[in-house]
């Protein structure tokens, strides 16, 4: 069976999350594999909103740093013992260069390859929670789609 540093993967979704509370794109882009996705399981539609390769993802992100003036994220992060994903539990509150401010618990589970990058991002979001218009103030650029 292999082993994996969970020390090292927690550390890295650490800084990604302090990347974004940041808005530092640069060194949050180094964190991603190439072919990687972002999916959202709990959508009424699964799969529609999928951001997939890592420029892609970049794009995505790059754009919510714009939009958003500030991000106040607090996470419990765990490395998964078996394998090399980590789960994080986390409450939001994201404000809105336009005033708008959306917020509430979201699960993440990140799954990395053998080089430590991140092939999957699995965010688990319960729409019921957060305001209706967060589905479009979500949505990848067009783009990206």
């Amino acid at each position: 069976m292999q082993t994996y540093n969970h020390a090292e993967l927690v550390e890295k979704i650490e800084s990604l999350y302090e990347y974004e509370r940041t808005k530092q794109i640069e060194p949050w882009a180094d964190l991603w594999d190439a072919t990687a996705r972002v999916t959202f399981p709990l959508d009424a539609t699964p799969g529609q909103r999928d951001v997939i390769g890592k420029d892609a993802i970049v794009a995505w992100t790059a754009k919510k740093f714009v939009e958003r003036e500030r991000s106040e994220i607090e996470t419990r992060i765990e490395a998964l013992l078996l394998d090399r994903r980590v789960l994080v539990n986390m409450n939001v509150m994201l404000h809105f260069v336009n005033g708008t401010e959306i917020g509430g618990p979201i699960v993440i589970i990140f799954t990395f390859n053998d080089e430590g990058r991140i092939t999957l991002m699995e965010e688990y979001v319960n729409e019921a929670i957060f305001p209706i218009h967060y589905k479009e103030l979500a949505k990848p650029t067009e783009s990206a789609e």
